[in-house]
């Protein structure tokens, strides 16, 4: 008998899950947990061989759980469930040692797939969020051929400075700043500012309040 855990704050999407995993043969949601504190808790006594984690929960997060999972029981195959899709909470995951990573949008029809595949050793992850990384990996190498003077109108431009504001604060021609920007816009394969300053903030490189 496969022994399956969920733990997600949410009733009803346990019960959802629960209930495509109790169709399979020989396998059984033995422990449903709501939270951080009652997982680490009771999982320990749970005997069980995979864990549902989704990341948003009370108290702590799931990438705070799962590492402490990773750390008391190793061998423990863990599957992340979440809403959030962006490559940061997905590299975090998997740097922390999670087996597989399953958007829920997508969860109803692969959720079996990626239990199965991960109760058997192996690592899943679904071929949406496999293009979110190889993208963001794309961009993170873009971003290192970026020179130093390129990153520094870059950070500039996401902020919403113009040319001119921009040649000013680099002491330099505002026809110097628009060959860089042009380069900048090739290397990052974007076409306007407002593009730039998604990216940045995508990527964590500017906060809001930074903008001008």
């Amino acid at each position: 008998m496969l022994r399956i855990a969920l733990v997600d704050d949410h009733q009803m999407v346990r019960q959802s899950f629960a209930h495509l995993i109790n169709l399979q043969p020989n396998w059984q949601v033995s422990h449903e947990f709501e939270g951080y504190h009652d997982c680490l808790e009771a999982l320990p006594l749970a005997n069980t061989h995979v864990l549902l984690i989704d990341i948003s929960l009370p108290e702590k997060n799931g990438i705070a759980l799962l590492e402490q999972v990773r750390k008391h029981q190793p061998n423990l195959a863990t599957l992340m469930v979440s809403m959030y899709e962006h490559h940061h909470y997905i590299s975090s995951a998997i740097e922390l040692g999670a087996n597989g990573y399953l958007s829920k949008r997508g969860a109803a029809e692969e959720i079996i797939t990626a239990i199965k595949a991960i109760s058997q050793g192996q690592n899943y992850l679904s071929q949406a969020l496999s293009k979110t990384l190889l993208f963001a990996h794309q961009k993170a190498d873009a971003f290192n051929h970026l020179t130093e003077r390129e990153m520094e109108i870059f950070a500039l431009l996401a902020r919403g400075f113009g040319t001119k504001d921009v040649a000013k604060q680099t002491n330099t021609m505002p026809k110097t700043v628009l060959s860089h920007r042009a380069n900048i816009f090739q290397k990052l394969r974007i076409s306007n500012q407002f593009e730039l300053m998604k990216l940045a903030l995508n990527e964590g490189m500017l906060d809001v309040s930074e903008l001008v």
